[in-house]
């Protein structure tokens, strides 16, 4: 099994950021570069403690709060200027630990795909009417629905669950739209009320009309 480094906070400066190493030697991978207090050592710290240290390979001993969730993972929470992160992910796979992107450590570490892909999708909700559907999708109404059919088809109601399957279906074009937006163009001549139309859409003055 291979020990990977996954960042978890988005791209960017920010006062914290997050790391995952997960893997079968996440433990002794971190403990090779971490330095704790009074010489101890994260495998001797219980499960769930919150551990201060202090990161050896990055500029002057970067601080950093560790905590070993469980046996095969070690969340870092360091100081979350882009060099301070990009310090210790590079002393990560220096000792063999391989960076994966979060999107795709999320959809192989979920159990249900459907809810991963909703859960990714999400971090991208524009309004909080998007990010509401798109959590139910998280919390399992697709896959329950599909569950409710598959019992359907089961019992031999072969008319109701093809009549479910078209309703999903028919709401299929409403879900492709919560992930990839549509592209709208007003294009006229100058003064003719462009403008105002974009705010009489969106229902709130988006554009200066006057």
């Amino acid at each position: 099994m291979l020990t990977h480094v996954v960042r978890l906070t988005p791209a960017g400066r920010g006062a914290i950021a997050s790391l995952l190493v997960v893997g079968a030697d996440a433990v002794p991978i971190v403990d090779g570069l971490l330095r704790l207090p009074r010489g101890r050592t994260l495998a001797n710290v219980p499960t769930g403690a919150i551990c201060y240290g202090r990161w050896q390979s990055a500029s002057a001993g970067e601080e950093v709060v560790v905590c070993r969730r469980e046996a095969t993972r070690v969340e870092i929470h360091c100081h979350g200027g882009a060099a301070a992160v990009s310090a210790i992910v590079e002393s990560l796979c220096a000792q063999e630990c391989r960076e994966l992107d979060w999107r795709q450590w999320l959809l192989a570490s979920s159990s249900d795909p459907l809810a991963a892909a909703a859960e990714i999708a999400l971090t991208q909700a524009p309004t909080e009417r998007t990010a509401a559907i798109l959590w139910e999708q998280r919390n399992g109404a697709l896959r329950h629905a599909v569950e409710a059919i598959d019992a359907l088809a089961r019992d031999g109601n072969v008319g109701d669950a093809l009549a479910s399957v078209a309703r999903l279906l028919a709401l299929a074009p409403v879900g492709r739209h919560l992930v990839e937006p549509w592209r709208v163009v007003f294009a006229g001549r100058p003064n003719v009320g462009k403008s105002s139309l974009i705010n009489a859409l969106v229902g709130y003055e988006r554009a200066i009309v006057h």
